[in-house]
Parts: C-alpha cells; structure tokens; sequence
C-alpha cells in the first residue's frame, strides 16, 4: 500500500476528521432523543438506525485519522452502501404495513426539519473540503462522506411524507412517476418509457 503525499495530510485534513467526528457524536445524541420522542414506530425505528450509523461513521472516522495522521492511506469503508441498505430496508417494510394511527405532531415535524438542516449542514460542508481539495484519495473521501449525509437527508425526507400524508407515500411507492419511467440511457438520451 503507497503512503499518501505528505501535504495530502494537513492540519486541515485532520482538522476536518476531528469535526466530522464530533458532528457524528452531536448527531448520535439528538437522534436518540428523536427516537424517544417520536410517537410513530417507524420514526422510533429510523431514528434508531441513524444514531447507530453514526457510532459506525465515527468509528470509521477514527480509524481514516488515525491512518492519515501516520501518513497511510485511509482504509476503505463502505458504510455509505450500508447506510442505504438499511433505511430502504426499513421504508420498503412499512409499504405494506401503514401504521394505522401515524401522527405527525408539530413536536416531530420540527425535529425532522432540524435534522434535516444537520444533514444539510453536513453535506455543505463536506462540499467545501472536497472543492478545495487537490490530492484525489482525500476527494473522494469527501465526496464518501457527501453521499452517507445526503443517503440520511433523503430518509428523513422521506419520513416526513410518510407522517405528512401516509396515502400519498404509499402510492408514491406503489406507482412510479412519469419521470422516474424514463431509463437513462447514455449521456443525453432517454430510452421509450418503461414500467
């Protein structure tokens, strides 16, 4: 394995990993307190899943420090596929099995959108490491990053409609959209519309 180039390993860099943790142990600790509070299961459920992925963001985070911090290069992760697999498996779930008396108090509404703009923050800020980075291992760590926030953001999007309009969810699920029918198929092109 090729040691990364000393200058890729900046107190920047590190800087950013020390924030990226704290960011996760912040975000843990309010998604607990969400998972308490909501009143619908699948928002305990979902809740639930964010604060441990953020434990296994920030372990990952630990050990991408560490290896950068002796100048190596930072061991693969995966987590971001992980995080995906787990919150589709857990939306794909309530498909067929509405709850029946979903709520979507003010209490949690307001929770959603703060957790939301955490995500966004996030995101925002990962953006702006990745545009001012010129060494392309630690890019693409950002960029690494960018993905499991916004894979976050687009869950807890997508449990607000749930509680919002639990009908409207479900045939959002059920029947594709116009614009979801259209397959790319290269640059440009758009095939015939499929179902």
């Amino acid at each position: 394995m090729s040691r990364i180039p000393p200058m890729a390993v900046n107190s920047k860099l590190l800087e950013a990993l020390r924030v990226a943790e704290q960011m996760e142990i912040e975000g843990k600790a309010f998604y607990l307190k969400m998972a308490e509070a909501s009143v619908n299961r699948r928002g305990r459920e979902l809740f639930r899943v964010l604060a441990s992925e953020e434990d296994v963001h920030r372990d990952d985070f630990k050990r991408i420090y560490e290896a950068l911090s002796r100048g190596n290069p930072p061991p693969s992760s995966g987590t971001a596929c992980a995080d995906c697999t787990r919150i589709r498996k857990l939306f794909s779930q309530a498909a067929p099995d509405l709850e029946a008396d979903i709520k979507a108090t003010p209490e949690e509404l307001k929770a959603i959108d703060t957790a939301v703009e955490m995500e966004q923050g996030g995101i925002d800020y990962y953006r702006s490491l990745s545009a001012g980075e010129t060494e392309p291992v630690v890019r693409r760590f950002y960029e690494a990053l960018v993905e499991q926030e916004e894979s976050h953001k687009a869950a807890l999007l997508d449990y607000r409609k749930y509680i919002v309009d639990p009908d409207g969810w479900l045939v959002s699920k059920a029947r594709p959209s116009a614009g979801s029918c259209f397959t790319p198929r290269a640059a440009g092109e758009t095939s015939e519309m499929e179902w």
